[in-house]
């Protein structure tokens, strides 16, 4: 990191780290900055609430909104994943989750799994506590236990300098980002969590780029920082009734820009530029508010064709009921719906068998035993652009 690339307007101060380790960090102001929101700025920020506004109302439109919120969720983890380099798929991290095996990479799946666990432990967690530190510590733990990075102390805030590297090589002094010194963490993280309580001083879409910046700018913990940064976004959405459920997918964005994204953050600590990074958050929440918004009716629309088809063919209960949870597992196998539905082998065979017949269910290893069945239309709806 060099002295030159910051500004006299970067919003915070460089500071020498401690000479047994060398080289500046970068010390963030306490939130909030004095913005000026623009004509424009204020145009975008109306069509992201609008968005976010129509998500939510074809997301509780739905008989049963835990329909489309599961799979949201689990797309979510993929892209903030693969953000970080765990390179997963929406099938792969499915396929996990079922327990039916056969994944071809299952650490990489389970650091997905862990990022889909954490948020739900999030969710749960803001039912009886507020935006905290305490609350970031139980969340990172549940994100960083058992995967690669355990080592990192899990739940624990960092007690050494870390650093943002853009190629392996990179040491402290070529870094791409230094965040503070652990000796200034206390302080920085105090001034944040006393900012995500406090009165907004901004329309709360603005609010949640200023935290999100401040938390990837402090990087609080040793590893796992940028997926916290992205899930505290879905808790705030959340916790501030901006949506009733998790479901604005935000990472799938940032993963098609990510050198911009990153490059956006690093603007404000180098210029002080927030409108280039809260255009690009405002954004981020638009396009993918109305791309979820668009997902969840095709979803909706998918599922009754689902059961129209299998009306057709018999009046089997067990049938419709696997239709509904494909929708949150788009993958069976007999003895799962034997199992989970508490019917025979033989109904469950059959119900199999009706979808399979309506075009719903495609039997994907083409063995006579262990068959495992995939409804390859919802993973359609979900990967189309």
């Amino acid at each position: 990191m060099k002295i030159e690339d910051f500004t006299e307007d970067a919003p915070g101060d460089l500071v020498s780290i401690p000479a047994n380790e060398g080289g500046i960090a970068f010390v963030p102001q306490p939130l909030p900055p004095d913005l000026n929101l623009d004509r424009p700025m204020l145009r975008l920020l109306a069509e992201a609430s609008n968005a976010l506004g129509r998500l939510d109302e074809a997301v509780l439109n739905l008989p049963k909104p835990g329909l489309v919120v599961t799979t949201f969720v689990r797309s979510e983890a993929v892209a903030s994943s693969r953000i970080e380099g765990t390179i997963t798929t929406l099938e792969q991290l499915t396929l996990f989750n079922s327990g039916a095996g056969r994944v071809s990479d299952p650490d990489s799946a389970r650091e997905a799994d862990n990022y889909k666990q954490a948020l739900e432990l999030g969710i749960k967690l803001l039912a009886g506590l507020p935006p905290s530190l305490r609350l970031l510590k139980n969340v990172h733990e549940r994100l960083m236990t058992g995967v690669r990075g355990a080592q990192r102390r899990p739940g624990e805030f960092r007690t050494s300098q870390n650093f943002i590297a853009e190629h392996e090589s990179d040491s402290l002094e070529t870094a791409r980002f230094v965040p503070p010194p652990a000796v200034q963490l206390g302080d920085c993280l105090d001034a944040f969590e006393k900012y995500m309580n406090g009165k907004r001083e901004y329309p709360e879409l603005v609010e949640l780029a200023l935290i999100h910046y401040q938390f990837e700018t402090i990087h609080p913990f040793e590893d796992g920082n940028g997926r916290i940064g992205r899930l505290l976004v879905a808790l705030l959405t959340h916790h501030w009734k901006l949506l009733e459920h998790p479901v604005l997918r935000i990472s799938p964005f940032f993963e098609r820009r990510r050198l911009q994204y990153m490059d956006a953050l690093l603007g404000v600590s180098q210029r002080g530029d927030w409108n280039t990074w809260i255009r690009l958050f405002l954004t981020a929440v638009r396009d993918q508010a109305f791309d979820s918004a668009k997902k969840a009716r095709q979803l909706f629309e998918l599922r009754e064709s689902y059961r129209v088809a299998v009306m057709a063919r018999s009046r089997s209960n067990t049938a419709l009921e696997i239709v509904d949870g494909l929708f949150e597992m788009p993958v069976v196998w007999p003895e799962w719906v034997k199992l989970n539905q508490d019917v025979t082998a033989m109904t469950a065979g059959r119900s199999i068998d009706i979808l399979v017949a309506g075009g719903i269910l495609k039997e994907t290893t083409g063995k006579a035993r262990n068959r495992l069945y995939v409804a390859e239309g919802i993973y359609e709806v979900l990967h189309a652009t």
